[in-house]
This record gives structure tokens, sequence and C-alpha cells, in this order.
């Protein structure tokens, strides 16, 4: 990606993409490159209102949109809970996946 082609990306996310915590719009300074990978990027925003970090995943290649919506949901926040419960699993994980996978539920 050259600096032309991650120009038009940055206009493109300030069109399109808000803050989904305060549904604030991102300024060019509030959006950065974590890094690319093949045909991905994957960048980080910065919501100049709230302060809430968003990471966004692009993909370089034809536009296609017809496929792909952005989705307006607020995703699922973790919680230290969460954190706690994943530690504990992990804890007593012994690595056996296939036995993890055939529990039944």
């Amino acid at each position: 990606m050259n600096f032309e082609e991650f120009k038009q990306l940055v206009k493109e996310i300030r069109g399109t993409i808000t803050c989904r915590e305060c549904d604030s719009k991102f300024e060019d300074r509030d959006i950065s490159l974590i890094g690319t990978i093949l045909k991905e990027g994957y960048l980080q925003a910065k919501c100049p209102k709230c302060k809430h970090n968003t990471i966004i995943n692009v993909f370089f290649g034809p536009a296609n949109r017809k496929h792909r919506k952005i989705l307006k949901k607020k995703p699922r926040i973790i919680t230290p809970n969460d954190i706690l419960d994943m530690q504990n699993f992990l804890r007593s994980f012994d690595g056996d996946f296939i036995k993890l996978f055939n529990k039944k539920s």
C-alpha cells in the first residue's frame, strides 16, 4: 500500500465508521496503521471524544461490497469476570482439545 492508497483508506474510514461508544466521527490524526499482512491491513482509531480505541481490519482487493455489511450492533464487552473465568479454565485445562470439544453440554 502506498501513501496515496493509505490516504484514500483513511478518508473512507472517516466517512463510514464512527466510534461504537459515542458515535463520534474520527479525524485523520485519530487513525493510525498497525500493520499489513498480505492483502489485509489493521488500523487503530482512537475516538477524539471518549478516547475509546477501535481496531479496524481492512481487505485490499477489488471493490465488491455486496457481500459485506458494516454491523451497527455493539460488540459484547469483555468483563473482568470473563477474564477470571478464562484464567480459571486455563489453570485446569490439560490441553486435550478432543476431549474438550466432545463434551456434551
